[in-house]
């Protein structure tokens, strides 16, 4: 990618940070642990995942009121070594950089800022089907569209991105041209608002 060497030393000191092996696959999801985020979804992900390959990990970027059941969760289903929970950050771009693959779970979703500073990072995006999203993603254009809520289609649509290089790319650098559209000058100033950074 563009940009020099800072993606990269951000990329190596995130997966230090967490423990992450340089050829390990990681997830992100930035949002509010909340029901609407509907990280739970994720975790049943992870649980199917992890019986094909198990060199994926999960991180979850936030902090909110699901985080406890969300650890429960992880337990139950097995997960807890390859999910992460960072807590609330401020480096949002940093742990994009350390990440492989975005995978926004929310079940409603406004213009999907998260989804577009994704696409900025280079990172392909495998989203839970809604209006927010499908303003942004066309199917297997710029992103993959999954039906909402369903855990099993999306872990398909993960392990297909990270078993061809080519669909990874393909998907990656038309996402990166879609937040062209939105103008990232434009992007950027708007997540720096949200994340009350002027």
């Amino acid at each position: 990618g563009g940009g020099g060497g800072k993606p990269l030393l951000d990329r190596y000191r995130v997966r230090n940070e967490f423990h992450i092996k340089a050829s390990d696959y990681v997830l992100i999801y930035i949002g509010e642990l909340n029901h609407n985020k509907n990280q739970t979804s994720l975790l049943d992900m992870m649980h199917v995942l992890l019986q094909r390959r198990q060199d994926v990990k999960l991180m979850l970027v936030g902090k909110g009121n699901m985080e406890q059941t969300l650890r429960d969760k992880c337990q139950t289903l097995g997960v807890s070594e390859n999910v992460i929970f960072t807590g609330y950050r401020g480096d949002a771009d940093a742990l994009l950089a350390a990440a492989d693959i975005a995978v926004p779970s929310s079940i409603r979703e406004g213009l999907g800022l998260n989804v577009l500073e994704a696409m900025a990072s280079g990172l392909p995006v495998v989203a839970y089907d809604n209006r927010g999203h499908r303003s942004i993603i066309e199917d297997s254009v710029n992103g993959i569209i999954v039906n909402n809520g369903d855990h099993q289609q999306m872990a398909d649509a993960v392990l297909r991105i990270i078993e061809s290089g080519d669909e990874r790319q393909r998907i990656a650098c038309a996402g990166r041209e879609r937040v062209q559209f939105f103008g990232i000058d434009n992007v950027l100033e708007m997540m720096k608002k949200i994340y009350g950074l002027q």
